[in-house]
Parts: structure tokens; sequence; C-alpha cells
């Protein structure tokens, strides 16, 4: 891989495009199914939890935020929901050594942590905004339980790629 694809502001963007993808590949997989069923392809969550490891505590903030700005602009069209939950999570996830993130089960289950977190910490946050006012047993049971089954199928996909560009 060339070095300047590795460069942190780089995998920034990339990780944008990946966000744009998600969104793209949910949209298809929502189509797919019922109305009632929403399955999210949260990849992007993936490799913020990759880059986490690698940078500073002042770039991860930075970087979590702007992702996080990008997502409420991009999807919900208003700042606040992702834009705090990211940081909120960046900074626990900082905490974790990096040593964790090796070994194929325990970094599933880091992710599969940090996208329970990020789903429910931005489902109240919606409830408390009033962008919403579906049931937390509907949430958990049409979109919270599918979205974990998708995603942790998409990372025993896509880990490789994803390490060997964010971690390695």
């Amino acid at each position: 891989m060339i070095s300047w694809v590795k460069n942190k502001y780089c995998l920034v963007f990339l990780i944008f495009i990946l966000l744009l993808v998600d969104g793209q590949f949910s949209y298809l997989l929502n189509s797919l199914f019922n109305y009632y069923v929403i399955i999210s392809s949260q990849l992007f969550l993936a490799a913020l939890l990759f880059t986490y490891h690698n940078n500073s505590t002042a770039f991860i903030f930075f970087e979590s935020t702007v992702i996080g700005l990008l997502f409420d602009f991009y999807y919900l069209n208003h700042i606040g929901v992702v834009t705090l939950v990211l940081p909120f999570l960046a900074f626990f996830i900082g905490k974790l050594d990096s040593r964790q993130m090796t070994g194929l089960f325990s970094s599933l289950v880091i992710y599969l942590i940090f996208i329970f977190f990020f789903n429910i910490l931005s489902y109240f946050l919606s409830l408390l905004y009033g962008f919403t006012d579906v049931s937390l047993s509907f949430f958990i049971t049409y979109n919270l339980a599918p979205t974990l089954v998708f995603n942790i199928l998409a990372f025993f996909i896509c880990q490789k790629p994803l390490r060997k560009l964010f971690l390695d």
C-alpha cells in the first residue's frame, strides 16, 4: 500500500467514503426486507475503531467529531446525535490497550460493544431530541438485533482488508 494512503488525514477521508458506502449498502439491504426490519451497515465504525489505537487523543477526538458532523449532516440533517455519541465512545475506546485489537475474537467483541453503545446512545438522544417516538422494544427487535447480526457477518468478511489498511 502506498504510504500516503496511510496518512492519518487520508484515513479520515477513507472513513468518510466508507460512511457513504455504508449508507448505500444499508439502503440496498433495507429494500430487500419488509418495512419494519432496518439493517444498518456500520463498517465505518470498525474503521474508526482500528484508527483509534494508532493516533493521539486529540486526533481521535478531532476525527470522531468530524465524522460525527458529516454523518449528522448527510443522514440526519441535524447536528447533535452522532456528533455527541462518537467522541463520547472514542474516549472510552481510547482507554483500551491496543493489544486487545490484535485477535479476531477480541476485536469482534469490542466492535459489537461499540455498535451496541453507538446505536443505543443514538436512539436515546434521538428520543430526547424528539426525532423518534419508536419504543425501545421495537428498536431492539427490528433495528438493533438485525444490525448486530449483519455487522458480525460483515466484520468477518471485511476485517482483513480493514486491518491491513488501518492497523498495519
